[in-house]
């Protein structure tokens, strides 16, 4: 038995290495314009949901107790935890939902790991991760006899905006429920604290169902408009 090497081939060898370097920078290259094209998207549907006002005055760096917010995006990204956030009106709770889109959308995104895991149509990719209403657009949409959009984490804004009862708290509760049989994520945000409207006793089977799915935090309560 022979103990001689196999000469190497060096044309196909340096061959081979061209190749890749082509396929790599290939790759790069449609990464890089996924990239571009989430990002349009993203903001397209951020415009589309939240409005310019609040999408074009946004500042990650300024959003309502940053710290905290940072901490329990954390937890809902990784643990599925929901949250009810309370505090006076111009409070920057619209915000915190919004870097709630932003951060959980990019997040979804990262993880996208080979070219095949990109999708065809973004804004329809993300609504089905995450997506926000005003509390009044369910109500809007249950008056209709339509079902609200449910995704993986649901961002809810000024609940109890309106009073509800009678057919449209059934509604509510049936969206509500709905979540948690989906066992999705829910995060809500309100001027007014759970504890303000346990002398509703209407409001008893929401609030247990809310309490099933989001921990409850009160944001500093200095409106921020004013300052």
């Amino acid at each position: 038995m022979s103990d001689e090497l196999n000469p190497i081939n060096f044309t196909e060898y340096f061959a081979n290495l061209k190749k890749n370097h082509v396929t790599n920078n290939r790759e790069q290259e449609i990464r890089s314009r996924q990239h571009d094209l989430f990002e349009d998207s993203l903001q397209k549907v951020a415009l589309n949901e939240f409005g310019q006002r609040y999408v074009k005055n946004h500042d990650s760096q300024s959003v309502t107790a940053k710290k905290n917010i940072e901490s329990m995006i954390e937890k809902t990204i990784m643990k599925n935890t929901g949250f009810y956030i309370s505090g006076v009106p111009g409070s920057g709770k619209t915000h915190i939902l919004l870097e709630y889109f932003y951060a959980i959308v990019r997040k979804h995104f990262s993880a996208l790991e080979t070219l095949e895991d990109y999708p065809a149509n973004y804004q329809s990719w993300m609504k089905g991760i995450c997506k926000y209403y005003y509390a009044s657009w369910i109500s809007d949409l249950i008056r209709n006899k339509q079902k609200p959009v449910i995704a993986k984490f649901n961002l809810l804004d000024d609940f109890m905006v309106e009073e509800l009862d009678g057919w449209m708290l059934a509604g509510w509760d049936t969206y509500i429920e709905e979540i948690n049989r989906r066992d999705c994520v829910l995060i809500v945000t309100s001027n007014v604290s759970p504890k303000d409207i346990l002398d509703k006793p209407q409001y008893s089977r929401i609030l247990s169902r809310m309490a099933g799915n989001c921990v409850q935090v009160a944001v500093p309560t200095k409106d921020r408009r004013q300052s």
